[in-house]
């Protein structure tokens, strides 16, 4: 298991996340991913998540390593 020297940085994620409302999200997580080995994103507060979601998620994963915690049960279902 790879151990990180900097803490993980963390992004919140809030609302819906589809094409027409993640570009705010996708700025801030892709600085964090260009910056930190770890970004952690918080999903706690996501309602609603669409593919453009899924998308953001894998650019972030090709830059850093990705960590979602606090998933909703209801959003589990569209990232499966």
């Amino acid at each position: 298991m790879p151990v990180h020297p900097q803490p993980a940085v963390v992004v919140v994620a809030q609302g819906d996340m589809d094409l027409d409302t993640s570009a705010p999200l996708a700025e801030s997580l892709l600085a964090a991913a260009h910056a930190h080995p770890v970004v952690v994103l918080d999903t706690s507060s996501v309602t609603f998540a669409d593919s453009a979601f899924l998308n953001l998620l894998l650019q972030a994963h090709a830059l850093a390593e990705l960590r979602i915690a606090h998933s909703r049960t209801s959003c589990n279902a569209s990232w499966r």
